[in-house]
């Protein structure tokens, strides 16, 4: 049989396609001329939980074997309490590798075997084990004991076999131990599933029921799902994403119009009506969105990458006194949103895209020290109050074509990255870009008013510099109309030339 091992193998053909492996696969199982039976069998015959089982039997059989033969040899140079402990060592050594090897491979494929009672057949299988051993250690402690003088001889077999059932008891004393610890081991894990479980049920009773709650016509009722959702966040902080998206949705679908929340003094009675209430309700939703996506602040530097940004879908939505400083986001959509009072979104970290497309920011807006790491995108933004972005980062293309700045517009410090376009943006207040810089790899369009150069300490820096009056009027065409700002970058290889 192990003189043809092709014969075998294309034999086991059918049996291998039967399997529902391939024929491709099966054609590169029989390519293998080196192909022994048994690697065929185990391989492609076996079943799983039969492979898993022999596999074992094989191992267990091997350490016998290889305990019994070292004890053995070690006997005849050794003392026989030398022996038993090496054989302890053994078989604690060998249990400690098939536990590492079976925790490595649960991490690397992400599940856990589970734990299955030992039926009789174990027990079995261990006692005749334990017996074996001390037959065997005693057996070979006797023919040590019977080349000793013969003065001695009796007294030299009785210690032969006092050390050889020693040797068993050791050795069914730490099976047992093993016993011990796989039931400890078994009932810590069932405490924790149980846990864990429980804890599950408790987040999705509170989720149904919050999720339930926010369909009511009643304000007091929604305002108590926001608390629930906020509970639910502080119970299990990996539903922060889940509780974010549900929360832009409830934004997103005020039960009161945008003008009314908008242009809301307070009722003229002293009675709150349905728009206080809604405004109340939102600015709860509000706070706990804040509240989720803000990580820096509990001794977390602001330097720190974001751990799990949360994504926030806020489109055409309408938010009052909205607060979002030093969160930590994924990608924002605000297009179309409308920002009513004060709106706060400094020291941000945004990992994905921010797209203020269309948004009107009715009251001052504050994007003091924030991060942009994907695209930026403030195309027709209306600007109504004083829009700040002092030292604010953007690490992406950042567009502010066709916006209206009402007011003051502070660009100070700011990193406006490798492109960014001002087409078309209108400026009622001087903006002001003092010691704003970028890179522009790409090309760029500048405000109205200002030109760029290079920096002489870093040439791939490009520093803003007011055009002096006089200088700052658009050139025009030959038609009359103006001419587009040029497009200042220069190419990387012109950098290079100019460092050298």
């Amino acid at each position: 049989m192990g003189e043809n091992p092709g014969r075998w193998a294309h034999a086991l053909a059918p049996a291998v396609e039967h399997r529902g492996h391939g024929a491709r696969a099966t054609r590169e199982v029989l390519a293998r001329r080196d192909v022994r039976l048994f690697e065929l069998l185990h391989h492609h015959c076996v079943p799983n939980g039969r492979r898993w089982l022999w596999r074992q039997f094989l191992l267990a059989a091997i350490l016998l074997v290889s305990a019994l033969v070292g004890g053995i040899a070690l006997a005849r140079l050794l003392r026989p309490l030398h022996v038993a402990i090496a054989m302890t060592a053994i078989a604690l050594g060998a249990a400690l590798l098939g536990w590492r090897h079976a925790a490595s491979r649960a991490a690397q494929t992400g599940r856990r075997r589970p734990r299955m009672p030992i039926s009789y057949g174990w027990a079995v299988a261990g006692l005749a084990a334990v017996v074996a051993v001390a037959a065997m250690t005693t057996w070979a402690l006797l023919r040590i004991a019977g080349q000793a003088p013969p003065d001695v001889a009796p007294a030299v077999r009785v210690q032969a076999i006092s050390t050889g059932l020693g040797v068993g008891g050791g050795v069914g004393a730490a099976v047992l131990l093993g016993l011990a610890f796989r039931r400890q081991w078994m009932q810590e894990h069932a405490q924790i599933q149980s846990e864990r479980d429980a804890k599950e049920r408790l987040v999705t009773d509170l989720y149904a029921k919050a999720v339930d709650q926010l369909g009511s016509d009643h304000p007091e009722v929604r305002l108590a799902a926001m608390f629930s959702l906020q509970r639910l966040v502080r119970i299990e902080p990996d539903a922060r994403q889940m509780v974010a998206d549900v929360i832009c949705a409830y934004l997103r679908m005020s039960r009161v119009s945008a003008a009314a929340l908008a242009s809301y003094d307070g009722p003229p009675d002293g009675q709150p009506d349905a728009a206080a209430l809604e405004r109340e309700v939102q600015r709860s939703a509000q706070e706990i969105l804040a509240a989720i996506t803000r990580i820096f602040g509990h001794g977390t530097p602001r330097s720190s990458n974001c751990p799990s940004p949360v994504n926030l879908n806020l489109r055409n939505a309408t938010l009052v006194e909205f607060d979002l400083g030093a969160g930590c986001l994924g990608s924002c959509d605000f297009r179309g949103a409308r920002f009513v009072g004060q709106a706060r979104l400094d020291r941000c970290r945004i990992a994905g895209e921010a797209d203020f497309t269309g948004a009107t920011f009715d009251g001052p807006v504050a994007f003091d020290g924030t991060t942009v790491r994907g695209q930026a995108s403030f195309r027709r933004c209306q600007f109504l109050g004083a829009a700040s972005f002092v030292e604010a980062s953007f690490q992406d293309h950042v567009c502010f074509d066709d916006a209206s700045f009402q007011a003051s517009a502070l660009f100070a410090l700011t990193d406006l990255g490798p492109s960014f376009t001002f087409d078309a943006t209108q400026f009622s207040v001087a903006a002001d870009f003092s010691l704003a810089r970028a890179s522009m790899l790409r090309p760029s369009t500048l405000p109205e008013g200002w030109t760029a150069r290079r920096s002489g300490n870093d040439p791939q820096t490009v520093l803003f510099i007011r055009v002096p009056t006089g200088r700052g009027r658009p050139k025009t065409r030959g038609d009359g109309t103006a001419a587009r700002p040029p497009a200042l970058p220069q190419p990387r290889s012109s950098v290079r030339r100019q460092c050298r």
